[in-house]
Order: structure tokens, then C-alpha cells, then sequence
């Protein structure tokens, strides 16, 4: 389990961007068009006052005086980023540019669908009992009856038309939506199942005797409740029909039969002589030794000037080697590189791999190529990989291994990828290009690493038939979930280790990972895992899925996590 420190660490780094996403819009509204209009014409029978207080009474919107199946209409044109359920109950989110937010709450049908463009006056619901209409300016709940017929939107919808961006930003908007309309369950609560815990609470504690006076009593109460209640918040965000395809498939893949290596069985180094390309992965660079460092291919039997590394700027990083010793490395192209080289396109750097796979075959015929890639350098080893062997390139490619691999994409750059998309923070973006290029805000990459960007449209890409491939996850890494680094055509490996930051970076000097190399090298099967221990590691591997899942929608959505346990 991780520590505190490190978790509010990490929680730490996310709201940086989390604080930036808050000003997430489609476009900037102008000073004329169309006037805001209420959502129907019954009376208002509460109106808008703000909650004095965590818990204390008041209300974010108006309610009207509705019916069973009133019409309820757009109060202005705009894009739906929220049209289900929440807690039981109904919701609807447009967002109409400009930071102005319109929601449509305990609606009895929605007629409308997410990433839906409505006009002032479509009709997008019929009312429930008890309609509640909420309006937010910036993030902040304002006052609607003050902007009624006041404030004007023209907006243009669209300033994503590319699909994919697009459908990623209405996700997160989605995301942020349902935690805004928990809050208002929470908040509508207060007078019944936690209000009556609140008065209990305080009552006592007004008592001269009540030991509830030397101590604050409700502040206690709130931070239980602040606590449940991110529970349910984290539980309601998860998708359960994922959970129970995701929790079968574990279940049986621990149970399945499988080939697999005894641990007593000992294995050499390969007789015949051959070489290894090692790739790094993001924000590595040629000056430093990189993370693959750690795992000694020496201990393998590759000779020293057999083991090249992989330059994100073009071929190999130049190591010294003499170039009169027979070896491979000292005969091709080589170029440094640095962390802003690793940021770029991840197709780019696919094919500059690629290429050196094909120079490297081309100077050594006959001798067979082993690839070792961590992290994004796993990424780039499966995709340039099959594109050297599987479109019948005619490199020879014998084990391809890869450790911590985004083979799925990894669900932390949705966070960042939900920033960009922001009308403000994509300002921000173009001038950091200019200023800074080299900053990671501006990099290609982390949108190509998300779940809907290159890393996840590719993760179809197979290792071809004939190349011994082992993907190698680890229950307990926080940046790439070991739940997906799962790659087709390859034996899948998730090592158990317990939950850390520092998991990612340390992974290829871990021992069964040394171990699942030897065994490759030999053409065995990977080591054998008892049923109960795959079992366990697999959920616990999916569990920091999704929860990271879930803190990628809090964090979007602006929400503030002060502590977890």
C-alpha cells in the first residue's frame, strides 16, 4: 500500500494541470447573440442562495414548481456534455462557451444525447417532480434569474472537429460533470442523512459536560463525510460494466492452464553471437544513463559492442565503441540526443527505430536482433517491430521485450490531454511553443499516450508470429498501470511489487525481469506464478487502473483532494 506522502505527491503533481482544466471550454462567447432564457415557464419556488457552509442550507440554482413531464427547453445554444444518471437520478450539463455552464437535474426523461449541439428553446427533457436548474460562470454558481434575458451567448462549438480530440474532451468534461452533480446530492443531503448526524453532533457538544466541547466536533464529522464520500465519488466513476468483463477476464487468466518455467530450471547465455537494440523511454536522453541501464544484458552473453542504444534523434547514441572490433554498434549511423527528442511524435520515433532495425540487419545478415524497450521505448519496440518483420521487412528479429509498456495508452495523460484541449490553456500551449519548446506542456507526445490518441488506436498492433515477445507490467506502478501494458501476440507478464512512484523507473533492474530475459533468450516459456498470486496481482494491477481513471475525472473536474488515507 503507498504511503500518504507519496500519494499526496503524486495527487500534488496532477492539480497543477487539474487547477488548468478548470477553465475547460469549447469556445469564447461573444457580446451579442442570444439571450438566456429559463429552461420553463413554471413558477420558481426556491431561489438561488448560496450554502452557507459545507453543510449548511441553501441552493445552488432554482427550483420550479414542476410537473410529471413538463417540456424543459436549452436555455441557450450549446454542447451537451452530460445527459444520464447520477445517483438515481437524471442530469443534464450544456455547455454554452465563454465558461458559462447551464444543468438540468431530477429530469424525468432526457431527450437529448452527449456531444449533442442544442439551440435556445430545444426541447431536452421532461421534467420530474422537484426540477432543479443550476448555472455556472468560470467554475462559480451564479445567481440565473440575473442573467435571464441579460446574458447573451454566440458561440462556435466546435473548435475540436478532429473526432478523436473531440470525443476525449466531451469524456472528461463527462467525467467532470457527474462529480458536480454528486457534490449536489451531497449537498441536498445535509438536511437529512448526514444533517441529522450534523445536529446530533452539535447538540451534544453544547452540553457543559459533553466531551464533544474540547474538540471540533463538526469539523471531525465533515472530514468522515469528505472521506466517504470521495468513496462513493470514485465508485460511482468507475464503470461498472468494465469492472465485471475486466474482473472475469482475471479471474481467468489466473486459473487458466498455461506453459510456463519452474524456477528451478537453469538457464545459459545463447551460443551464437547476437545483438541488442535498447530503447528508453520518455525524458530519457544521450548524456545520462537511461533507466534500461539497470538490466545487465552483459550477464546475457551480448558482447559489449553488440548492445546498442537507440537515439531518439536518429539511429544510435555513439558510445565509444572501436569501430575495428567486429561489432555492430561502431559501423552505424549514431546521434545524441535529449529529453525534448523523446517529446516529440511517437509515429516519428516508430519509424526512426525502424530504421535502425533495418540498418542494423543490413550490416549483419544472418545474425538475429533482440529489441529491449521500457516504458515509451516499450511502445516504439512493438509497433517498429512489426512493422520491420510483419510487412515482410526481412529483419530478424528473436526476442522482443518490453517492460512498463503504454500498450493502451496510460489513463494519467488524459489529465493533461483535458488541459489542452482548454480554450485558455491552449493559448498557453501555442506560447510555450514559441518560448519554451522544449517544455513538456507543448509535447506531441503526451496526447499520443493517451487511451484515445496513438497509444490507444495502435494497441491492436500485434507482434508478429516468430518473434519471442514478453510484455512485462508491474502490479504496483502508478505511471503505467501493469493492467495495460498487455500487448498482442506476446507472453503477458505482470510482477507483483507493492505500490510506489518509484516502481516505473526501477523496473528493469528487478529480478524477474533478469529472470524473464534468460528465459526468453532460451525460448522458454516465462516463469511459473501461482494461480492465487496471478489472481491477486491482476486485480491489484487493474484496481490502480482504475482509480487512476477515476482521479484523471476528479482532477479535470477542479476537485481539491486534501488527504488520502
Amino acid at each position: 500500500m503507498v504511503c500518504g506522502g507519496r500519494v499526496r505527491q503524486f495527487i500534488s503533481i496532477l492539480l497543477v494541470v487539474g487547477a488548468m482544466s478548470s477553465a475547460l471550454s469549447p469556445a469564447s462567447a461573444s457580446a451579442a447573440g442570444v439571450v438566456l432564457r429559463p429552461p420553463t415557464d413554471t413558477e420558481i419556488v426556491s431561489r438561488f442562495s448560496l450554502p452557507e457552509g459545507q453543510f449548511g442550507p441553501g441552493n445552488r440554482g432554482l427550483d420550479y414548481n414542476t410537473s410529471q413531464g413538463d417540456p424543459l427547453v436549452a436555455s441557450a445554444k450549446g454542447i451537451v456534455i452530460f445527459a444520464g444518471a447520477v445517483a438515481g437520478s437524471l442530469h443534464i450539463t450544456v455547455d454554452h462557451g465563454g465558461g458559462l455552464l447551464t444543468s438540468y437535474s431530477y429530469v424525468d426523461r432526457i431527450l437529448v444525447r452527449k456531444g449533442e449541439i442544442v439551440d435556445a428553446g430545444d426541447p431536452i427533457a421532461l421534467s420530474g417532480i422537484g426540477f432543479h436548474f443550476g448555472m455556472r460562470l468560470d467554475g462559480r454558481y451564479v445567481d440565473p434569474e440575473t442573467m435571464f434575458g441579460v446574458r447573451s451567448v454566440e458561440v462556435s462549438l466546435l473548435p475540436h472537429p478532429e473526432p478523436g480530440r473531440r470525443a476525449a474532451w466531451i469524456d472528461i468534461r463527462e467525467r467532470s460533470e457527474r462529480i458536480e452533480f454528486l457534490e449536489l446530492e451531497r449537498i441536498r443531503s445535509g438536511g437529512g442523512r448526514f444533517g441529522v448526524l450534523a445536529g446530533l453532533v452539535r447538540t451534544a457538544g453544547s452540553f457543559a459536560w459533553s466531551p464533544l466541547r474540547w474538540i471540533d466536533a463538526p469539523a471531525v464529522l465533515s472530514g468522515l463525510i469528505d472521506s466517504a464520500w470521495m468513496l462513493v465519488v470514485l465508485a460511482d466513476e468507475l464503470n461498472w460494466d468494465t469492472l465485471v468483463r475486466r474482473s472475469a477476464l482475471i479471474v481467468y487468466e489466473a486459473v487458466r492452464p498455461r506453459e510456463c518455467t519452474e524456477s528451478g530450471v537453469v538457464v545459459g547465455s545463447p551460443p551464437e553471437r547476437r545483438i541488442a537494440i535498447v530503447v528508453d523511454g520518455l525524458n530519457s536522453s544521450s548524456a545520462t544513463e537511461g533507466a534500461m541501464a539497470q538490466l545487465d544484458l552483459g550477464s546475457h552473453g551480448y558482447d559489449r559492442a553488440d548492445i546498442i542504444r537507440f537515439s531518439y534523434a536518429g539511429g544510435r547514441v555513439p558510445d565509444g565503441s572501436d569501430p575495428n572490433i567486429g561489432g555492430a554498434a561502431g559501423e552505424i549511423t549514431s546521434s545524441t540526443y535529449t529529453k525534448a527528442d523523446t517529446r516529440g511524435s511517437v509515429a516519428d520515433n516508430v519509424d526512426d527505430l525502424a530504421a535502425l532495425l533495418r540498418e542494423v540487419s543490413a550490416l549483419n545478415p544472418g545474425v538475429t536482433i533482440d529489441v529491449y524497450g521500457h516504458s515509451l521505448g516499450g511502445l516504439l519496440t512493438r509497433l517498429a517491430v512489426a512493422e520491420v518483420v510483419g510487412k515482410g521487412g526481412g529483419v530478424r528479429i528473436g526476442v522482443a521485450l518490453t517492460i512498463a509498456a503504454p500498450n493502451h495508452g496510460v489513463p494519467i495523460s488524459e489529465v493533461f490531454q483535458a488541459a489542452e484541449m482548454s480554450t485558455t490553456v491552449t493559448a498557453i500551449v501555442s506560447t510555450v511553443e514559441v518560448v519554451a519548446p522544449d517544455s513538456m506542456i507543448a509535447a506531441d507526445a503526451i496526447d499520443d499516450l493517451s487511451p484515445s490518441g496513438y497509444a490507444g488506436t495502435t494497441s491492436d498492433v500485434a507482434f508478429p508470429q516468430g518473434v519471442h515477445a514478453v510484455s512485462i507490467g508491474a502490479s504496483g506502478d502508478l505511471v503505467v498501470p501493469g493492467s495495460t501494458t498487455a500487448a498482442k501476440g506476446a507472453e503477458n507478464v505482470v510482477i507483483d511489487v507493492p505500490v510506489g512512484l518509484h516502481v516505473h523507473g526501477d523496473m528493469p533492474g528487478y529480478d524477474e525481469v533478469d529472470r524473464e530475459v534468460s528465459l526468453a533468450l532460451a525460448d522458454l516459456p516465462s516463469a511459473c506464478v501461482g494461480r492465487f498470486k496471478r489472481l491477486v496481482t491482476g486485480a491489484k494491477a487493474f484496481g490502480v487502473e482504475q482509480l487512476e481513471r477515476a482521479g484523471a475525472g476528479l482532477v479535470a473536474g477542479g476537485v481539491i483532494i486534501s488527504t488520502i488515507g
